[in-house]
């Protein structure tokens, strides 16, 4: 594909430089011989991995922002004069429409069941969400009638888009270029967390569960690595760490650099994701899974059908109840069985290395721009 054909992606929401929309499908489509633009919130212009990053002024309030969002991102994005615009926010969905009006191909980017997330978003107020939901969907349904093609993060997602034009664009890891760590297990046992940190996303029952470890005599450990987005969470979780008197053993580091959650993941032995089973959770698998799977780290995940079927397939780690009293005996029995943690460890590295990566999803996003572009 010749470097003429200029393509533009467009977020009002995420960085600029998000793992899924920068480091996967910008630099995916760059490689491909495309012109990237990325229009993003960032103070410069900035040019990486041969992507022009273009910023764009958006209003730090959220309502503010999702209504001047639409106006200053058209402006923007029209004056980089692209083929194809590829859109990664539902509040971006009357922009898109009107991309399409100006004569663009747009493709729209799903990243999250927003209808079913709705209905747990804490900012609107509970007796509001099913309205904001129903009203969200009808929207959503109307805007895409415009779109040329709509691009899933999530197999289940399918049920709810017309396949016709929708592509399954799963959000594997990155081939990982670093070398392998060879863990030994134990002394002390050492988990990790990456991603938001919220009550939904188990932020107390990982605390919880590092207190009870301790307290039967299995020394061990945690960095919780990402974003804590309720500013009350991290007391909350400290005081737990106070209450089991393991505050020397919960390391919440916060959100750090893409390049920075490897050095974590592979200081760790054990990798945590313990989802509340919530509607926009069940369906939708983390990315962390794989991410441990790849440097090699037995995993502990939510007993949802979806995480069973590429955890207990592939023997990678333990699915348990997240609110139930027995995770602890489960995780302890795992911890006894010193083999079987390395096996776990082996197998998630296989299973990446050759089904869940991120080769395997590209070909399938510039499949779709070389169809449009025929």
């Amino acid at each position: 594909m010749s470097k003429q054909i200029r393509i533009c992606h467009l977020t009002s929401l995420h960085p600029p430089f998000d793992v899924r929309i920068f480091h996967k499908e910008c630099v995916s489509l760059a490689k491909a011989g495309f012109d990237v633009r990325l229009v993003a919130p960032i103070e410069q212009r900035t040019v990486k991995n041969n992507i022009i990053v273009v910023p764009v002024e958006l209003p730090h309030n959220k309502i503010w922002r999702m209504i001047s969002a639409q106006f200053n991102m058209l402006v923007v994005a029209l004056h980089q004069r692209a083929k194809v615009y590829h859109f990664h926010d539902p509040e971006l969905l009357p922009c898109g429409v009107l991309l399409k009006l100006f004569g663009k191909k747009v493709i729209y980017d799903v990243h999250e069941n927003m209808h079913v997330s709705i209905l747990s978003k804490r900012w609107i107020p509970k007796p509001f969400r099913r309205i904001v939901s129903a009203l969200y969907k009808v929207i959503e349904w109307f805007s895409i009638l415009f779109f040329d093609h709509l691009i899933l993060a999530e197999e289940s997602y399918l049920k709810n888009y017309s396949q016709a034009k929708s592509t399954v664009v799963l959000n594997y890891p990155l081939p990982s270029t670093a070398q392998l760590i060879t863990r030994t297990y134990g002394n002390p046992f050492k988990f990790v967390y990456v991603g938001a940190v919220e009550i939904e996303r188990g932020a107390l029952e990982m605390v919880e569960l590092i207190g009870h470890l301790n307290a039967n005599g299995y020394e061990s450990t945690i960095d919780i690595v990402g974003k804590i987005w309720d500013k009350n969470l991290k007391e909350k979780m400290l005081k737990m760490a106070r209450q089991y008197h393991i505050e020397n053993k919960v390391n919440i580091v916060g959100k750090v650099d893409f390049e920075q959650v490897e050095q974590y993941v592979d200081n760790a032995q054990i990798g945590l994701a313990m989802l509340y089973p919530i509607p926009n959770y069940y369906e939708s698998l983390p990315t962390k899974i794989f991410e441990y799977m790849q440097r090699g780290l037995p995993v502990v995940v939510s007993n949802f059908p979806l995480y069973k079927k590429y955890v207990e397939e592939s023997g990678t780690g333990i699915c348990v109840d997240v609110q139930s009293h027995c995770i602890t005996t489960q995780v302890i029995e795992m911890l006894d069985n010193v083999n079987r943690l390395s096996d776990y460890g082996q197998n998630g590295v296989r299973a990446v290395a050759e089904k869940y990566n991120w080769n395997t999803q590209s070909e399938k996003l510039v499949s779709v721009y070389n169809y449009l572009l025929k």
